[in-house]
C-alpha cells in the first residue's frame, strides 16, 4: 500500500489490486487508501488470512533487511475478470484523454509465493500485452523486494514486459 498511497498523494489516479485480511490492519489499509482517493474495487478481502505486513529496517551501512509476515497477499487470485479489469484501465481508449503517462506497478515480488509464478504475474503481463494492446507510453514496473533461488527463470520471462 505504501507505493499506492505515495502515488495518490502526488496526484496520481491510483487503482489497487490486492488481497488483504479482514483484520484491523486490513481495515486500516482500506481506510488510509480511501482517505487519499485510491480506487479499491480490485481488493480481495480474505477473512481466513491476516493482512500481510513488511517492516524494512535500514541499517547504518545501508543494508535493508525485510521482516515480512506472510498473509492474505500470498493468496491474491488473478482471475480472468480481475485481469480484464486491469486491462481496461490501461487500454489506449481509457488513457487517451488525460495525456498522463500510465504506470502499472507490480509490487513485492519475491515475498508473495502465490504471485511469483507464470500462472499469475506472467499471465497478467502476457495477457495485457497481447489482449489489450497496451499503449506504447505505459511504464510497467516490477518491485523485486526479496530475490530468492529460482527467480532467474521468472525474471527472464517477466523482464520482456517490464520497463523498470
Amino acid at each position: 500500500g505504501g507505493t499506492a498511497v505515495t502515488a495518490a498523494l502526488l496526484g496520481a489516479e491510483v487503482h489497487v489490486f490486492a488481497a488483504i485480511g479482514t483484520d484491523e490492519q486490513g481495515d486500516f489499509l482500506c481506510n488510509r487508501m480511501k482517505s487519499v482517493g485510491i480506487v479499491q474495487d480490485g481488493i480481495q478481502r480474505l477473512p481466513e488470512f491476516p493482512t500481510s505486513a513488511t517492516v524494512i529496517n535500514v541499517r547504518p551501512n545501508g543494508d535493508r533487511p525485510a521482516l515480512h509476515a506472510l498473509g492474505a497477499s500470498d493468496h491474491l487470485n488473478l482471475t480472468e475478470s480481475l485481469c480484464a479489469k486491469i486491462g481496461k484501465l490501461v487500454s489506449p481508449t481509457a488513457l487517451e484523454s488525460d495525456g498522463l503517462v500510465p504506470i502499472l506497478h507490480i509490487g513485492s515480488i519475491g515475498l508473495k509465493k502465490g504471485c511469483d509464478h507464470e500462472l499469475s504475474v506472467l499471465r497478467l503481463l502476457e495477457g495485457l500485452r497481447n489482449d489489450y494492446t497496451l499503449p506504447p507510453n505505459i511504464l510497467v514496473t516490477l518491485d523485486l523486494i526479496a530475490p530468492h533461488d529460482g527467480m532467474s527463470a521468472f525474471l527472464s520471462k517477466a523482464l520482456a514486459w517490464v520497463d523498470y
